[in-house]
Formats: C-alpha cells, structure tokens, sequence
C-alpha cells in the first residue's frame, strides 16, 4: 500500500453504495497515514424524499456523523489522528447546518448527533455567490436531488453554466415548483461562516471558480483536500 501520494478527494454521489464506499475509503486511507477530502455537495438534503417518501432524509451532517465515528476509531498508522474533510457548496439546503458541526453553542440536548467535532467542514463557494455578497443580494439554498427532477445540477457546473442553472433553479423555486427552497441574504451565509470560523477554525472556505480557471488537467475540480489542494482524483 505504499504511495507517492497521501492527501486524496473524491466526489460522493447520491446513492447508499457511495456513500458507504466513501466510510470504507476514509478508513482504509487513514489507516495508511492519509488525508481525505469528500465533496458532499451531491447528496440529498435534510427532509428531502427517499424512495418517493417525503421528509425522510436526515441529510448531509447525518453521514458526517457516521465518518467523524470513523476518524475517531481510525488513527493514521498511530502516528496522528484520521484527518478528514468534508465539503458542502454554498447553494446546499444543508450548509449551515454543516457549517455549525463543529460549534457547541447552536446544539441542544438531543441535537448533539449533528455533531462531527473530528471532521473539518469547507463551504465552496462560486463567483455569483460572492457578486450576491458584494451587493447585499438575495441568495437561495436548494435540494440537489430535487432539482435532478427538473434537468439542473448544480454540482457538476462551474462558471457561466453554474450561473445559468443558478438561476434556473432560483425561477422554479419563485414560481413554487420545489419543496425544499429557502432564501436569504448572501451577507447572512457570510455572517454564518466567519462567526463559525472565530469560534471553531473552520470552515476552510474553497473557491471553485477560482480553482477551475486556473486548473491546467481535464475534469472539474469540486472541492479540495486537507492542504487546500484541489483534485480531480476520483477514487
């Protein structure tokens, strides 16, 4: 099992197979001394429908429960603790919830499940997120699996497309197409992140179109790894 490589990421896809590959990837790679970066973003959101039944998903920080058990069972060849990061983008019906799982002072008795002290959240974040910052616009959170039902994914776009689809999406929650749609200022998601950031560390904060502009290799980049290094390894 030896490597030239030890900080890896991978793309976790809304499906119980990969979701469960991604704990069995966490814990063979940290048992081998590595870093781990898992893009979250494709997941489906808390109170989305599973298998046709609404309001059932328990979301994103439901799993990062179960990989924040396995980087505390896990240690890194005994030589460090498991070293796992989880990304959610900015658009996501779950990133605050994601953002404050590792802060102490937003959960009460009942809610510690959400918890995943051992994990380090990023938010990604595109370029019209930050144009909707700089004037104090309107931004709105979405379900990923319940806009694949209208053709829009978010996740596998950057750039000018994510910023068509952006919109698209926005236009079917307005007209009252979708279930799971919830607006607010741009500046109050900021507000989230930078208050988690002073009382916790984190989250790391990935600029996607950033990243994707100046990646030189073929594939979209998603999110980045424990250095901030942004990857297109799958594994």
């Amino acid at each position: 099992h030896n490597s030239t490589a030890s900080c890896f990421v991978t793309k976790v896809e809304d499906s119980l197979e990969s979701i469960a590959n991604s704990w069995k990837n966490a814990a063979h790679i940290s048992s081998y001394g590595g870093g781990l970066g898992l893009s979250l973003s494709s997941i489906r959101a808390e109170g989305s429908d599973v298998r046709g039944y609404d309001g059932v998903s328990k979301g994103i920080p439901s799993w990062m429960s179960i990989l924040n058990a396995i980087a505390c069972a896990v240690d890194q060849a005994g030589s460090r603790k498991a070293a796992i990061t989880v990304a959610v983008e900015a658009h996501h019906a779950d990133v605050i919830e994601v953002i404050r799982t590792r802060k102490e002072t937003e959960f009460v008795v009942g809610d510690d499940r959400k918890r995943s002290p051992e994990l380090f959240p990023q938010v990604v974040i595109h370029d019209l997120f930050m144009e909707q910052v700089e004037i104090d616009g309107d931004w709105w959170l979405f379900d990923p699996h319940e806009l694949q039902g209208y053709s829009i994914d978010l996740t596998n776009t950057n750039g000018d497309e994510y910023k068509t689809q952006y919109w698209k999406a926005v236009e079917l929650g307005r007209s009252k197409r979708l279930r799971i749609f919830t607006e607010m200022k741009a500046r109050r998601l900021i507000r989230e992140i930078v208050e988690s950031y002073v009382e916790t560390g984190f989250p790391y904060i990935f600029f996607k179109d950033a990243a994707n502009r100046l990646h030189h290799g073929s594939g979209q980049v998603y999110s980045a790894n424990l250095c901030m290094e942004g990857s297109t390894m799958l594994l």
